[in-house]
């Protein structure tokens, strides 16, 4: 007697998205969802910004990952949650899964500083000074 045995897959993919916990309206903002299994092109993925209002993206597919760079001028502050829904190669509908991230309004602060000083005359002498902080990368850059 001969057999055939069938292995069905009916396991929904699961997922990982890696993305920041926060950016700004001016960053391109990297996004990639990763599963455990080989994706088909169906996509549902979109972001409900903190005013309550939905926007849907399409991601690049790549195998078992979709990749997208999120711009999000004009999009109100606060906090926004991005959410994917995915299907692997043989129609299994993975769960909704979500990331949530603050918008904040700009990566670039610009301040002025002010330092008083003796010199060696023992005269006070004032000097000011302009810079930027770049919040994303946490570095100071003085400007002329």
């Amino acid at each position: 007697m001969n057999y055939i045995l069938l292995e069905l897959d009916t396991t929904a993919p699961t997922l990982e998205i890696y993305a920041p916990n926060y950016t700004t309206r001016s960053a391109l903002t990297p996004v990639t969802i990763q599963a455990n299994e080989p994706l088909s092109s169906y996509q549902e993925v979109y972001i409900v910004d903190a005013l309550g209002g939905r926007h849907d993206l399409t991601f690049a597919h790549e195998d078992d990952n979709l990749v997208g760079y999120l711009s999000l001028n004009g999009y109100p502050l606060g906090i926004a949650t991005l959410y994917c829904r995915l299907m692997d190669t043989v129609d299994n509908l993975s769960s909704l899964y979500s990331h949530s991230f603050s918008i904040m309004e700009s990566e670039i602060l610009t301040a002025e500083m002010s330092l008083q000083f003796m010199d060696n005359a023992m005269q006070v002498q004032t000097m000011n000074q302009d810079f930027q902080v770049n919040t994303m990368k946490n570095e100071m850059e003085v400007v002329s």
